[in-house]
């Protein structure tokens, strides 16, 4: 088996990133539970925060689909006598983009958890929810690309 192939079946799964995806929405809930008579949110803002919220559910359930296709590609490209060599960097390309994306994800959690309570209000709420909405949004539509480019349709003749 050569270097990179080895390499391939030791890597660690996208799995230990869900932690800061899991913290992050438990922030953000924490974050959306102020006093309502401080901070009055309207049923249509709820919706809106909880849709984000169950965003990052399903990014959750696309990273680890997307880890098992690559897998499952591996392990048939490797059973055919295919070359394994084009799915690697493309499957480095998804590891790559989902650290930085849970490093981005550690440090929204630190801005929040940071945050004086105090100061927050409606603008302050909605700005951090669009900022975490935008980096689910980024990692969705890099993976969609991803599996598009690295998953191409087979001919059937």
């Amino acid at each position: 088996m050569s270097q990179p192939t080895l390499r391939f079946y030791t890597f660690r799964s996208s799995a230990g990133t869900f932690v800061s995806i899991e913290e992050l929405k438990s922030q953000l809930i924490r974050l959306r539970a102020v006093d309502p008579g401080t901070i009055p949110l309207s049923s249509e803002h709820i919706e809106y925060f909880q849709a984000i919220e169950r965003h990052l559910d399903h990014l959750k359930e696309l990273l680890s689909s997307i880890e098992d296709l690559f897998l499952e590609k591996f392990r048939i490209d490797l059973f055919n006598g295919n070359s394994v060599e084009e799915i690697i960097p493309q499957f480095r390309l998804f590891r790559l983009k989902n650290l930085r994306d849970h490093r981005d994800r550690r440090r929204l959690i630190r801005t929040i958890v940071a945050m004086d309570r105090t100061q927050l209000n409606i603008a302050v709420i909605y700005d951090i929810y669009q900022r975490v909405y935008a980096i689910s949004h980024n990692s969705t539509n890099f993976c969609l690309e991803l599996v598009e480019r690295a998953f191409p349709p087979i001919s059937m003749q």
